[in-house]
């Protein structure tokens, strides 16, 4: 804790602060009062910007807000999502003015102002970590709100749509003085608070692998004094507790919502399960609690992903065509001349997100007359997208070789019939032919309140998958189901996949039902579930055969 002295010090930076003075110049205030001290341990120079930043963390411009009109030395904040690490750089630790014989602070700048005369001889260097960052993919508007506490506008604001140029976003380079920025994961959410840098240090122009000339593009700096990682289930308010009976009453909420989208009991329980699936571990590199889902019978993807981004944080839709299967990049590549990740990849995204795959519209016959470099580009993507739903892994190409990060990404395919793409989703349920009675689900929520409750239990609901746990006699009465199906003449392969899918749905039943232990009674629900979803699905693709 800050004595009386450092106070009134932090006091008087952050009335500067207020007053819109440029951050920069507070730095370098900050910095000579003790530049020795600062020189020798950087971290406790942004210890006390900490200190004096804390008051405006909520109220400083944030870069999410498509108008935030933050300029140079500005303190603004950022939530992000890390796209990749591009290692450290060098920077002068301090310099010195000609005209005043001011001592300059370099932690916090990509460049000292003209006046400055540099001496290499009397420098000393530190060093800080560089990430490429960009807005959260798929952000809801109401996911983003939470963050800079103001409402959306109407058209300001991505709807997390994929188009045949990628994903819509605006990289910035986030740079971390602090040590423990220096192992950042990519994919991962975190909200930087810091000084905007929009200094230009040169242009360049590269040869990129084929030879061909490229201008370097220069992003936007964040210099970073303070950050947070974001957990989904911690972003709305804290007044609601992670367990009670409020839980129960938004779940009946959200059942009640999804039923009016399907029409259908049991899809609509398909999908609130899928909602909170999670892939909190791998057993022998298999996703543990995965559960891609392949909705069948789809006329109106639209008013699903509608109702979607009601209820979760992050939905990404991806409207498949013949064009785009053929022409974008799903995987990230790497452009070795310009050293980071190409900008027009449709993967990745942060783990918690509904990932809708639409393929509505699609026929093969759009694609039968391509070329073979085409066909290439339509393999490698639907195999990323196949490891992607089957095994929970991101794919990066890195030319030369390949690097794969596991996720942890809901993958919703909506489709006529069984995915054309064949994905092989293991659990795929027919809806009802849908239709239009003019009564919109969402009108269940009836206050602001009630749509929040909501949001918060699909979050408390899917934070606590993994911590449902199997007792010893429901693991007797699984092993009997097993043996069971076994006798009855089921292959060993298809009574395996049958056991995964229920030991899915149990513990999931568990989570929706706020218990930390599954118990018969999901066991039997899973059972039922599984059931009534086979013979929906076999009775529709009968009906679709003729």
């Amino acid at each position: 804790m800050a004595d009386n002295k450092n106070m009134e010090t932090i006091e008087r930076f952050r009335s500067r602060i207020a007053e819109s003075e440029s951050m920069y110049k507070i730095v370098d205030s900050v910095f000579v009062e003790d530049s020795q001290l600062y020189i020798e341990h950087p971290e406790k120079l942004i210890e006390v910007l900490k200190e004096c930043i804390l008051p405006f963390r909520k109220t400083c411009k944030s870069l999410n807000s498509p108008c935030s009109g933050a300029v140079d030395g500005e303190l603004v904040r950022l939530r992000c999502m890390i796209r990749e690490s591009i290692g450290y750089e060098c920077f002068p630790l301090e310099e010195l003015k000609n005209s005043k014989n001011e001592k300059c602070c370099g932690f916090l700048r990509n460049a000292f102002e003209d006046e400055i005369q540099i001496q290499p001889t009397a420098l000393k260097f530190g060093s800080r970590f560089k990430y490429v960052v960009m807005p959260v993919p798929g952000a809801s508007k109401w996911y983003d709100e939470t963050f800079y506490d103001i409402a959306v506008k109407e058209g300001n604001q991505s709807e997390g749509q994929v188009t045949s140029n990628g994903m819509k976003s605006s990289k910035i380079i986030a740079k971390f003085v602090d040590e423990s920025g220096s192992d950042l994961r990519p994919n991962h959410i975190f909200d930087l608070f810091g000084i905007y840098d929009t200094t230009v240090l040169f242009d360049s122009e590269l040869d990129d692998c084929d030879g061909n000339k490229v201008m370097y593009r220069h992003y936007n700096t964040l210099h970073v004094i303070a950050f947070e990682p974001v957990e989904d289930h911690k972003v709305l308010n804290q007044e609601f507790p992670l367990m009670s009976d409020i839980n129960t009453g938004a779940i009946s909420l959200i059942r009640k919502s999804l039923k009016l989208l399907f029409g259908d009991d049991i899809s609509a329980e398909y999908l609130l399960c899928h909602l909170i699936s999670k892939t909190y571990m791998r057993w022998s590199e298999n996703p543990v609690c995965s559960m891609p889902l392949n909705i069948v019978n789809v006329t109106d993807a639209e008013s699903i992903v509608r109702h979607l981004r009601l209820l979760m944080p992050k939905v990404v839709l991806f409207k498949i065509t013949g064009d785009n299967l053929c022409t974008d990049n799903f995987v990230p590549k790497m452009n070795n001349a310009l050293g980071m990740l190409e900008d027009d990849s449709v993967l990745p995204f942060s783990n918690g997100t509904v990932f809708v795959i639409d393929e509505t519209d699609f026929t093969w016959s759009s694609i039968l007359s391509i070329s073979d470099e085409k066909r290439a580009i339509v393999n490698k993507n639907l195999k990323a997208m196949g490891t992607l739903a089957k095994e929970q892994v991101l794919e990066y190409d890195y030319t030369v070789y390949n690097v794969t990060l596991d996720c942890d990404v809901n993958v919703l395919i909506l489709s006529k019939e069984l995915s054309s793409l064949k994905l092989e989703a293991p659990f795929a349920v027919a809806i009802p032919k849908q239709f239009h009675d003019g009564v919109d689900p969402a009108s269940v929520f009836e206050e602001p309140q009630s749509i929040r409750q909501c949001r918060h239990a699909l979050q408390v609901c899917r934070n606590s998958v993994e911590d449902v746990s199997i007792p010893d006699q429901l693991n007797k009465s699984i092993t009997d189901s097993f043996l069971h199906s076994r006798s009855r003449g089921m292959g060993t392969g298809v009574a395996c996949d049958r056991l995964h899918r229920l030991l899915t749905l149990t513990r999931l039943c568990a989570a929706v039902d706020s218990t930390m232990e599954a118990n018969v009674e999901h066991w039997r629900k899973a059972e039922k579930m599984e059931i009534k979803r086979t013979r929906g699905l076999e009775g529709f693709l009968r009906r679709w055969d003729k």
